[in-house]
């Protein structure tokens, strides 16, 4: 604390003395401990316990970390929200902010920094205490003190030097940089899943929309980032201004490719700087077989894969492009799709064999027959599969129980085949996190147990919330 004494001229009533104690905090370099996905918040200024005017307004200054960009600032006094805004700065590793407050109550306030960050998590400073005093009062009360003082017949009076005033210089505000942000909207053409033959053009359309304070121009760029690039021109150009809070739509010619099977092409945007930012949008199709393609064998198999004599076992098979298909043993002719019990005596291998006029395909399953406890049979599918709960990061998903003697569920990712998040038997909700914001994702759910896995329930198809909505 620095302290500093002014002398009153001494008359013959009284000497007073006005005391003005300033208190100095020196900001530093701050780095707080690390917590998973909370932005980190500390208050460089004013120091904690200094005094301020009723009635003047203050700069309260906070020093914020967060790598995932800040969406919100707010000052909190007496536990309460006072002032919300944006941050003045594009979203850094290190952001210094200043919140201005302007105290009408007298008094102790006990002040605080929250900040949100584009994750939708909320991080607090610690809270400083402000004594808010009322100048005038405090000087009439000198003023009466003075008055009313016993005279000093040894008092000398001592004049304060003088000196020219100066008057201070102008304010001149900081320029506050602009920042870059988009959320996804919508996919205008060509919907997730889409199937086209091999080397068939498309034009792939995304409506995004400018978050950010910069407005966008023909400078923008949307650049293909991961997966298959489809063909399509990387960067390809924005098609005209787009200020901030508008929306834009985005299209970018593709070309289906040569080989079956499912392609995955993920986008971002990227500013004049080379920097990329906002979601990963992405196109997601699938390349089915022509009418000059041998057929394709996309599911055979047989649940479970190991049974006792006198138990039965479930057959499934799935095929595209097929004329016609037989199963051995027993010749028996197949649709595209279905489903058929087995109870062989011995352990059998089953070959599915499907043809057309340019080629065949087939596939082996063996059902393997063992003495001894049956195991139990599989549990049936699940029903009714939505979701209850959309965040920027994930879903809450309820569901049917439809089986008695489950021993839990799995939910699949229907584009990855992936298994997400596992369940306890006779759950009917659950939850699952750490998704991109922005995103659209397919799930489907299974019921599991000893003898194997039910058969998919439906498929749910949902977006995250947009990033920092």
């Amino acid at each position: 604390m620095r302290r500093c004494w002014y002398q009153l001229p001494v008359t013959s009533v009284a000497c007073a003395i006005l005391l003005l104690m300033v208190a100095c905090s020196p900001a530093s370099p701050f780095r707080a401990p690390e917590v998973e996905g909370v932005p980190q918040v500390k208050i460089i200024a004013p120091a904690s316990h200094s005094t301020v005017s009723q009635g003047g307004t203050i700069a309260v200054r906070a020093l914020i970390d967060d790598p995932r960009g800040i969406a919100s600032i707010q000052l909190w006094v007496d536990g309460q929200p006072v002032v919300t805004g944006l941050p003045s700065a594009p979203p850094v590793t290190q952001l210094t902010q200043e919140l201005y407050w302007t105290p009408n109550a007298v008094g102790s306030h006990e002040i605080k920094v929250a900040v949100q960050n584009n994750s939708n998590q909320w991080g607090y400073s610690e809270p400083i205490t402000l004594y808010v005093v009322d100048v005038l009062a405090q000087q009439t009360a000198i003023a009466v003190q003075l008055a009313t003082a016993t005279p000093n017949p040894f008092a000398v009076v001592t004049p304060l030097p003088t000196a020219p005033y100066t008057p201070p210089p102008p304010f001149t505000p900081t320029p506050t940089p602009c920042y870059d942000n988009a959320a996804y909207v919508a996919d205008v053409t060509v919907p997730d899943g889409a199937q086209f033959n091999k080397g068939v053009a498309f034009n792939k359309t995304w409506r995004l929309r400018n978050i950010g304070t910069c407005a966008w121009d023909t400078s923008y760029q949307l650049v293909f980032v991961e997966g298959s690039q489809l063909g399509g021109p990387s960067p390809t150009a924005l098609p005209g201004t787009v200020p901030p809070g508008e929306a834009v739509e985005i299209t970018v010619p593709m070309i289906a490719p040569n080989t079956l099977g499912a392609f995955t092409s993920r986008w971002q945007m990227r500013n004049p700087d080379e920097v990329k930012f906002g979601p990963m949008v992405r196109a997601l199709i699938e390349v089915r077989p022509g009418p000059d393609d041998p057929p394709i064998i996309t599911r055979f198999e047989v649940i479970p894969t190991v049974i006792s004599q006198g138990q039965a076992a479930t057959i499934r098979w799935d095929y595209i492009n097929g004329a016609f298909a037989r199963l051995y043993p027993g010749d028996q002719a197949l649709g595209p799709a279905g489903s058929l019990s087995v109870s062989p005596n011995a352990t059998t291998s089953y070959r599915l064999v499907v043809s057309n006029e340019t080629g065949s395909a087939e596939r082996t399953v063996t059902l393997t027959v063992q003495p001894g406890p049956a195991p139990p049979p599989a549990p049936a599918s699940p029903l009714n599969l939505n979701t209850s709960a959309i965040r920027a990061n994930g879903f809450d998903f309820t569901w049917t129980d439809a089986s008695s003697n489950e021993q839990g569920f799995r939910l699949v990712n229907a584009d990855t085949r992936q298994v997400v998040a596992t369940f306890n038997s006779n759950a009917v909700s659950g939850d699952i996190g750490g998704l991109a914001c922005g995103t659209p994702y397919r799930f489907y759910l299974v019921a599991f147990n000893q003898g194997g896995e039910s058969w998919p329930s439906n498929t749910v198809q949902a977006t995250t919330s947009t990033c920092g909505g």
